[in-house]
């Protein structure tokens, strides 16, 4: 019963926060998703499992309570319109499932419905966003990534049953054992994460986020660089070989693309300098370098993007197997016993959607993953490193998720993600509303009056005399 209590508190916390305002809702969220691992792992009481869950269905609700003015709603509609769209078509897919022969009972695909329909409407929220919300962010992202790094740091020095227990919750963890350094194999680095993939996700996205800090005063952008060396430093702990090239592509294509003060660029060398000597010196920390073996590389790549494999699927499976048919979803271990539908095995984010909605909710995803990088612009000199980073970084993921499978199911990774589309999203609408916003209060001239106005003598001057 202390799973049940703690999903109490996350409710009535989140909630009071959010009544607040966004930016505070949000705050108390991370905090629930960065505790979510560690709480998970050492109270399996199966109650802990949806202690997330609460904690946003509490934000959603206390949110819709707040007053929403036109422009933000204006600035979020089409984000709205896409999210009514995404939650759709899986609840469809529910409907239909029982015709099905391998798919799972029912009660197996409402936990499915976490990925596919409960973290959706966080793209609206990022729609929403405002600068005063993430002056809130920043610094709560950036202490939470330090202690997320001491976490981790610990079951670095001494074993990761120093934090989390071996049980029926963490078996994940404990499988993931495939880091060979000094002829001795390691775990992977969770931190206080369900996995380890989730503590390299939850990174990544946040690095975003703490950038924005590097705009406030000279306290927090301390803090935030602490954060994001803390964020860096965490990727390659993890052993996540993906995240490790988003961040290089990401990092480099920002510092390339801004013009960035004096002050900026010192700071980043230093962080960059901090985390490369601590990479190069330690062997755990250099899971990465397995990338520079081609055949494996190729090898990974052709078993992730098998035509074959996604063809018969398609062939198989038109209309898709039902919600938490596909490997990646996060089944609660008291429910295992009645998933009983055929789980299928496939290393591909759109895999996944095709397996568990179909040809049809393949096709959605795909028109909204084009819709939003169209929104995408060319980068501009004076952008801020954060709004760069977070464009690179939803640009590469989508374009990326063919490659692996749980890239919209990881906890808090997933609604921080979503909340980068949304900012993407809105973008534009933003942009526009400032330029319309420009005219307000200007008097438009007509020809008729203009003309009238040149030809009146100016105010106190004597008629000409004739």
């Amino acid at each position: 019963m202390v799973g049940l209590g703690f999903c109490i508190l996350a409710f009535v916390a989140t909630g009071a926060a959010a009544r607040r305002s966004l930016g505070a809702g949000l705050q108390a969220l991370l905090v629930v998703g960065y505790l979510y691992g560690l709480l998970r792992g050492r109270y399996p009481d199966g109650f802990t499992h949806f202690v997330f869950d609460a904690a946003l269905v509490a934000l959603y609700g206390g949110y819709l309570l707040q007053y929403v003015s036109p422009a933000t709603e204006h600035r979020s509609q089409e984000a709205l319109t896409w999210t009514r769209v995404l939650m759709f078509w899986p609840a469809i897919c529910m409907a239909y499932s029982p015709m099905l022969e391998d798919s799972q009972p029912m009660v197996i695909q409402l936990v499915g419905l976490r990925a596919w329909t409960l973290m959706v409407p966080s793209l609206v929220l990022g729609a929403r966003l405002q600068r005063v919300d993430l002056d809130r962010i920043a610094p709560t992202l950036a202490l939470l990534n330090l202690f997320a790094l001491v976490i981790a740091g610990i079951e670095f020095k001494f074993g990761v049953d120093t934090i989390v227990p071996l049980n029926r919750t963490t078996e994940l963890i404990y499988a993931s054992k495939d880091i060979a350094a000094a002829g001795e194999i390691y775990h992977r680095i969770p931190s206080c994460f369900i996995h380890a993939a989730g503590y390299g996700t939850s990174m990544l996205f946040s690095i975003p986020f703490v950038l924005h800090g590097l705009e406030g005063t000279k306290r927090v952008r301390l803090l935030c660089m602490a954060g994001l060396a803390a964020a860096g430093i965490g990727i390659f702990l993890c052993g996540s070989r993906s995240c490790v090239v988003i961040l290089c592509i990401g990092a480099t294509f920002t510092l390339l693309s801004l013009r960035l003060r004096f002050t900026s660029l010192i700071g980043f060398a230093i962080v960059a300098g901090a985390i490369g000597y601590l990479v190069m010196n330690n062997e755990r920390m250099q899971r990465f370098e397995t990338l520079a073996d081609t055949d494996y590389v190729q090898t990974r790549l052709a078993s992730s993007a098998n035509n074959n494999s996604f063809l018969a699927l398609l062939g198989h499976y038109p209309l898709g197997n039902g919600l938490a048919s596909a490997f990646g979803t996060s089944v609660p271990f008291f429910l295992q016993r009645l998933a009983t539908g055929r789980v299928i095995g496939i290393e591909n984010e759109y895999g996944r959607i095709l397996a568990e909605q179909g040809i049809i909710g393949l096709l959605i995803y795909l028109s909204f993953v084009a819709w939003l990088l169209s929104r995408t612009k060319a980068p501009k000199p004076s952008q801020p490193a954060a709004s760069m980073f977070g464009t690179v970084l939803v640009f590469v993921y989508w374009l990326g998720a063919f490659i692996g499978a749980g890239a919209l199911s990881n906890i808090p990774g997933t609604p921080m993600f979503l909340l980068l589309c949304g900012m993407r999203a809105a973008a534009p609408a933003r942009e526009g509303l400032k330029r319309a916003l420009r005219h307000v209060g200007q008097p438009r001239i007509e020809g008729p009056s203009r003309a009238r106005s040149a030809s009146a003598p100016p105010v106190g001057s004597k008629p000409a005399l004739r």
